[in-house]
This record gives C-alpha cells, sequence and structure tokens, in this order.
C-alpha cells in the first residue's frame, strides 16, 4: 500500500498544545468524565474520520466536544508517531 493510502485519525484539543491528543475519558479523583491527554504515540487512534468524528459526537464527554476536533495523520506521519500501526492501516471509507 502506498503512502498516500496510510491514514489514521485522532481527536485532538483546540484549546490546548501540540501535544494534547485525547486518550481516554472516565472518572477521575470524585470527577465524572475526566479527559486524559497525550501524545500522538499515546492517542486513541481510529480507523476512519467518520468514526473519529461520531465517536466525538456521541461518546466523547458533551462538555468537550466544541472543544475538540478530528485530526489525519497520513503516511509518513504514522511511520513516526504510530509505527506499530504502519503497517496494519487501510483506508476504510
Amino acid at each position: 500500500m502506498s503512502d498516500e493510502k496510510r491514514r489514521l485519525y485522532l481527536i485532538k484539543s483546540s484549546k490546548m498544545n501540540d501535544y494534547a491528543y485525547y486518550v481516554k475519558h472516565g472518572y477521575f479523583k470524585r470527577k465524572h468524565d475526566v479527559i486524559s491527554y497525550g501524545t500522538k504515540a499515546m492517542a486513541r487512534v481510529f480507523a476512519t474520520e467518520n468514526e473519529a468524528a461520531n465517536f466525538l459526537l456521541k461518546e466523547f464527554p458533551e462538555w468537550g466536544r466544541n472543544e475538540h476536533s478530528v485530526e489525519e495523520l497520513r503516511g509518513l506521519s504514522i511511520l513516526i508517531h504510530r509505527p506499530d500501526l504502519y503497517h496494519d492501516c487501510l483506508i476504510k471509507q
């Protein structure tokens, strides 16, 4: 598969720095729907843009939906940030 066809999607905070990618959310220190952030290497990965967008709209904490967006990783960016997934990623759109 050529690099142009390799794509993965992440959810990124629009209010935080370049290293603020969604990892998970849940209960933490008596607070519900706390969002955990990390680098691209730690972030939750989605196979399609639609899958990431649906997660953001339906499963993401409601208070944070407007502060986040879907970001696409392609070819070399995947190899650099998520080498563990480089050979397995496919376009499923």
